[in-house]
């Protein structure tokens, strides 16, 4: 009943090889949802840009 030693190696870096598989697309979901949020902040930026021209335009027209 007792199971070898190498059968136990052997299941044991199956195992290891699952978690570093699973651990490499957690890394790389986690680069993509880090893309996404310098995109956003890039977006962000942008309109803030746009906000403060229409202000100074808006500013000029005052005057």
């Amino acid at each position: 009943m007792s199971r070898k030693y190498s059968e136990i190696r052997k299941d044991e870096n199956e195992c290891l090889l699952k978690i570093s598989r699973q651990l490499d697309e957690l890394r790389k979901l986690v680069l993509e949802a880090g893309d996404a949020l310098n995109f956003d902040d890039e977006l962000i930026n942008k309109n803030y840009e746009e906000v403060l021209k229409v202000q100074h335009n808006l500013d000029k027209l005052s005057l």
